[in-house]
């Protein structure tokens, strides 16, 4: 790889940086060898990769149509025709907010060839799965099991929710996160012009 960075990390354009550098710095040092991935098992999400999803790719993907449809394959035809890809204990998932570092980056850049990326075909939610179920693989000894990264979600919201100053504020001085989401634009610049008069 041309690019001469320690670590990669995935952001949106919804993300606030809420350290002041010092601290990420200090905890990606003591991490240095290190991925952080949020990595866990939940079995009943399997059905995102196990079984058929069809319209995933397409923008009515989160029509209540193509929900009906997906569910009732999921339901009806699952139990007959599985997808054969993967097995159950290979389905991981978790967020999609990724740090990972120079090696990580080389080798997922090595490994994410069209074989690989096509055995996500017609699956759900497949940023939440191919990079948990890669490093599970291949480098789950080299991995910090987590995010820096913190979001909430509303109670059966399938987005995470804007986040207010006060939140903001309160996860600042609460936690170890060093990014937040979402957050609105005009949010991010209230929250940077009120951090400038500290």
């Amino acid at each position: 790889m041309d690019y001469d960075y320690d670590f990669f990390i995935l952001l949106s354009g919804e993300d606030l940086f809420i350290d002041n550098g010092a601290g990420l710095t200090a905890y990606l040092e003591r991490n240095h060898d290190k991925s952080i991935i949020d990595c866990r098992v939940d079995h009943s999400l399997s059905w995102r990769i196990l079984s058929y999803n069809l319209f995933t790719d397409s923008i009515f993907s989160r029509s209540l149509f193509v929900r009906g449809v997906n569910f009732f394959i999921r339901k009806c035809i699952y139990p007959l025709i599985k997808k054969s890809d993967f097995k159950k204990e290979q389905v991981f998932v978790g967020s999609s907010w990724l740090t990972l570092t120079r090696k990580h980056v080389a080798m997922i850049v090595r490994d994410f060839d069209s074989n690989y990326i096509s055995k996500f075909r017609f699956s759900s939610c497949s940023d939440e799965h191919i990079f948990q179920m890669w490093a599970m693989q291949n480098i789950h000894k080299e991995i910090i099991n987590g995010t820096i990264h913190f979001f909430s979600f509303s109670k059966g919201a399938s987005n995470p929710k804007y986040l207010t100053m006060d939140d903001i504020n309160k996860i600042k001085s609460e936690s170890e996160f060093f990014f937040v989401r979402k957050v609105s634009g005009d949010m991010a610049i209230e929250y940077e012009e009120s951090n400038e008069l500290c």
